[in-house]
């Protein structure tokens, strides 16, 4: 049986949630989400996490990939990166980050202009 609530080390419950999810384990769903969705875990690891997830069950890591593109905290290129994803699952909620990572003044122009250009082909 696969352990991954009482790991404390992040990459060690990413690790565990990717073996439920390559086992088919519908645990995985809610075990990826948690490493997504937790601001406390680190910013890369919260976003490969969502991007299991969006493998696994894509409506589930729609909230994920919310967080992690508004999270003006989080480096712009993963923001940028997590709002891509959206555009595979849920392009509505896509469009609203991309505009939100554009209307950051905080975000390099490289990022903007990509967002702008990933915002052309939202449908």
């Amino acid at each position: 049986m696969h352990t991954v609530r009482h790991e404390d080390d992040a990459d060690s419950r990413l690790d565990a949630a990717v073996r439920l999810a390559e086992d088919g384990i519908p645990a995985a769903a809610e075990a990826l989400g948690s490493i997504a969705s937790d601001p406390r875990v680190d910013p890369d690891i919260r976003f490969e996490a969502a991007q299991r997830l969006t493998e696994f069950d894509p409506s589930r890591s729609v909230p994920a990939l919310r967080s992690i593109a508004s999270d003006e905290a989080i480096d712009p290129d993963i923001r940028l990166e997590a709002a891509h994803r959206l555009t595979e699952v849920d392009p509505p909620q896509a469009a609203v980050a991309l505009l939100a990572i554009i209307g950051d003044a905080t975000v390099g122009p490289d990022v903007r202009d990509e967002a702008v250009h990933l915002l052309t082909e939202v449908e």
